[in-house]
């Protein structure tokens, strides 16, 4: 008997295809990319390809260096029903430094994970 749930089941193909969006927005090939986001590149490529699942640490990072924020890459659909917000949002934590949220990110993370 299957049982429907609520949870959203992320899909590891459509996020590494958003994640190539990002890159290619940029103008980047995956070695430029992968410095840029302080990963290696073996670990963007299985991401991309759908291979892996990304982690946190991983989406952290690319978030962090890009400006993307986690709904884009996790949820689009929020994302757009939300841009406005996010937009804002984006602005006025535009003034920190990538360290400063890259932290903050992780508390936030440390907070809601039981």
């Amino acid at each position: 008997m299957n049982k429907k749930t609520n949870k959203t089941k992320l899909d590891k193909i459509q996020i590494g295809k958003r994640i190539i969006r990002i890159r290619k927005k940029l103008n980047m090939n995956q070695s430029k990319f992968a410095t840029f986001c302080n990963i290696s590149k073996q670990t963007l490529s299985n991401i991309e390809l759908g291979k892996n699942k990304v982690t946190v640490n991983v989406l952290i990072k690319i978030c962090t260096a890009t400006g993307i924020s986690l709904d884009y890459i996790l949820q689009p659909k929020v994302y757009k029903e939300n841009q406005a917000e996010y937009e804002k949002l984006t602005k006025s934590l535009s003034k920190y430094s990538k360290d400063e949220l890259e932290n903050a990110l992780k508390i936030i993370i440390d907070a809601f994970t039981f």
